[in-house]
């Protein structure tokens, strides 16, 4: 899977006056950590979307968040809810969030929302090298 960072773009922040829903998740990835986190954007009356406030994952687990898409569904069910005696209640999204958000309009690297990340799922490739002395592979 490749992960694709477009420097350059920014999100649209002003619709024309039309009648489209006043809130939507977007989701903070973190490359490094491979963590997301769901955001709640409003729109104003101007139609600028607000920088938003991280959902609870309590409250995104029942996916009853406001603005959520089919796709948003489907990233939510990816939330694993854990109890355990020592730790208590927590919650953790399972590797098969990379996969769901592949193609989601709204992820943003983490710390910068103006920094679109878009996801690519890719086969990985093997490239072998054939040199005098040896033969060199490496995962692509």
């Amino acid at each position: 899977m490749y992960l694709l960072v477009n420097l350059g773009g920014n999100k649209p922040t002003k619709t024309s006056k039309d009648k489209e829903a006043t809130s939507q998740v977007i989701y903070q990835f973190n490359p490094k950590s491979m963590e997301v986190q769901p955001v709640l954007q409003t729109r104003n009356a101007k139609g600028v979307w607000s920088s938003g406030h991280n959902i609870a994952f309590k409250t995104y687990f029942k996916a009853k968040t406001p603005g959520m898409t089919a796709q948003d569904v489907r990233v939510s069910k990816t939330l694993k809810h854990y109890n355990n005696y020592y730790d208590g209640s927590y919650f953790e999204f399972t590797n098969r969030v990379i996969v769901e958000l592949v193609g989601h309009s709204y992820v943003f690297l983490a710390g910068g929302k103006e920094i679109p990340v878009e996801l690519i799922a890719a086969q990985p490739e093997v490239k072998v090298v054939k040199s005098a002395r040896d033969i060199h592979s490496a995962l692509i």
